[in-house]
């Protein structure tokens, strides 16, 4: 049935909404959610979605919640209003699945999500910073900058993905603080702060130039601090092979603060969450 919803045959489509609203087994259920999403079948009721987002079968809720999001911005107006109500677990599940939408979030969807970051777990927090980084804008750069002083090391390091991706001006002097602090420590094989925080700073350099040159120099002082990993980061994005060379770097082209950008997307796409949108724009 779902391969003849695929091409595009009405009558399959709604024969799968009629299981759906029919059906009483929540595995079953499942199975019609993802052959409707797949189908793009996007016509199910939104009132009947909302009610399997609220169920405990975190299976469900989160299939149902990619059908809502899957259908447009009402769709995902709808979600985000449901999400306070439901469990943690289920909430950061159907929290994520806002990566599958195609297009940049309204103010008030960014707004709501923003709000997630606040409370709740890790995973619930980390999954709202990248749903900001990848379709959330500037105005939320004050709660990015909330969420960059967590004391746990998985928010602060979302928190400064979402800024290297959209975050304005406006963190600037946060960012290089936590660099001229991270500078100091040994390098974390897990943890690519530093290239996160160069990258934000980049951003912003033509701007906050005396940031820049400030950072880079932090990052020179310490050279031999740097790993492997941080140096290849520097040779590939900021072409310096030697402190003395970063120490005078200038503010970078804008292809290449695109190639840091699209380096930092591409990056959360990989290791984050599957079905992250297809292109984010500039």
């Amino acid at each position: 049935m779902g391969k003849a919803a695929a091409g595009r045959e009405p009558a399959a489509c709604e024969l799968l909404g009629k299981w759906l609203a029919d059906e009483q087994s929540d595995t079953r259920r499942v199975v019609i959610l993802d052959a409707m999403a797949a189908s793009s079948c996007l016509q199910a009721p939104s009132d009947l979605l909302v009610e399997l987002v609220k169920v405990r079968h975190a299976d469900l809720a989160s299939a149902a919640a990619r059908l809502l999001v899957l259908s447009g911005a009402e769709g995902e107006a709808a979600l985000l209003r449901a999400l306070p109500a439901i469990g943690s677990y289920a909430r950061y599940r159907c929290l994520s699945t806002l990566l599958y939408g195609r297009e940049q979030l309204g103010e008030e969807a960014v707004r709501a999500v923003a709000d997630l970051t606040e409370y709740g777990d890790r995973d619930l927090r980390t999954a709202g910073l990248t749903v900001l980084a990848l379709r959330g804008d500037g105005s939320c750069t004050d709660r990015l900058m909330g969420s960059l002083r967590r004391r746990d090391p998985a928010t602060r390091e979302a928190a400064l993905k979402a800024l290297a991706v959209v975050g304005d001006s406006r963190a600037v002097d946060a960012v290089l603080a936590r660099l001229e602090k991270d500078v100091v420590r040994g390098s974390d094989p897990h943890s690519p702060m530093i290239d996160l925080e160069l990258t934000y700073l980049a951003r912003h350099a033509e701007l906050h130039p005396e940031a820049f040159e400030r950072a880079c120099a932090a990052v020179a002082k310490n050279w031999r601090r740097r790993d492997s990993a941080e140096l290849e980061w520097i040779r590939s994005f900021l072409h310096q092979t030697t402190p003395e060379g970063l120490r005078s770097v200038g503010i970078p082209a804008d292809a290449e603060l695109q190639r840091m950008r699209g380096h930092v997307v591409d990056g959360m796409r990989v290791r984050e969450f599957p079905g992250t949108i297809e292109e984010i724009d500039s």
